[in-house]
């Protein structure tokens, strides 16, 4: 019992320290980002389905198709990723997690 209690004062000193920070990582709302150069996964079906680019805007994939249409649509508007040849993948977000 006394870890429990020594993890969530830990816990909550760690939330206090990083209240009030801004994220410096942080677009703005209307700040679209193109991401290309690698694999991009989408998962629409049980056989793996690649895309060229996808570009996200306020948190949600707005566009889903080759890198000339990404750029030719968003061009100016959004921030380019290359991922180098990395895999980006669908987030996978558990909204209902025990931490213990």
């Amino acid at each position: 019992m006394k870890h429990v209690i020594y993890f969530i004062v830990i816990l909550m000193i760690a939330a206090c320290s990083h209240a009030g920070k801004k994220d410096t990582t942080d677009t703005s709302d209307s700040q679209a980002t193109i991401y290309f150069g690698g694999d991009i996964l989408t998962m629409e079906s049980a056989k793996p389905q690649y895309a060229e680019a996808v570009v996200q805007q306020q948190g949600k994939i707005v566009f889903i198709g080759n890198k000339n249409d990404a750029l030719k649509a968003y061009k100016g508007k959004a921030r380019e990723v290359d991922l180098h040849g990395r895999t980006l993948l669908p987030a996978f977000i558990d909204g209902h997690g025990h931490f213990y």
